[in-house]
């Protein structure tokens, strides 16, 4: 498998895994959304994911390579008070790192391969506006190039 169809494997595991239960997110396809499509805070936010780039391992010769590729998964809902966006945010942030085991995404297309083997988390970003709420949720995978 090429490195740039590992790539969309795992974007696929991804989307997977958040538009089924236990998440069951809607997945929009206009970055930022309209603010009257978004779902009130009480309810599931809707996602998007995004591409954030790539860095090649140093391989030392003797071993196959590897790729950490860069993933940015939105959360956007409209905003509630202060203390349920924040509490909202912890909530999902929690349940996004749970969700994404290397497990999880050596499914699909990368079943019987194997590539993913490694998920990084990073320190999300939480936008809280009056009109809506955002996390970017940071992860990077590392997986074994082709």
């Amino acid at each position: 498998m090429a490195n740039a169809d590992t790539v969309k494997a795992i974007i696929t595991n991804i989307e997977g895994i958040l538009s089924s239960s236990p998440h069951l997110l809607l997945k929009i396809n206009i970055p930022g959304g309209v603010t009257e499509t978004l779902p009130s805070f009480t309810a599931n936010p809707v996602y998007y994911v995004m591409y954030d780039g790539e860095t090649p391992e140093y391989e030392h010769g003797q071993k196959p390579g590897y790729m950490e590729s860069s993933f940015v998964i939105v959360l956007v809902w409209l905003s509630g008070s202060i203390s349920a966006a924040r509490d909202k945010s912890i909530e999902w942030f929690h349940a996004l790192r749970t969700a994404l085991p290397v497990n999880a995404l050596n499914a699909g297309d990368l079943a019987t391969t194997k590539l993913v083997s490694r998920v990084t988390v990073e320190k999300p970003d939480v936008d809280m506006q009056p009109a809506e709420t955002k996390i970017l949720f940071r992860a990077s995978v590392r997986y074994r190039e082709a």
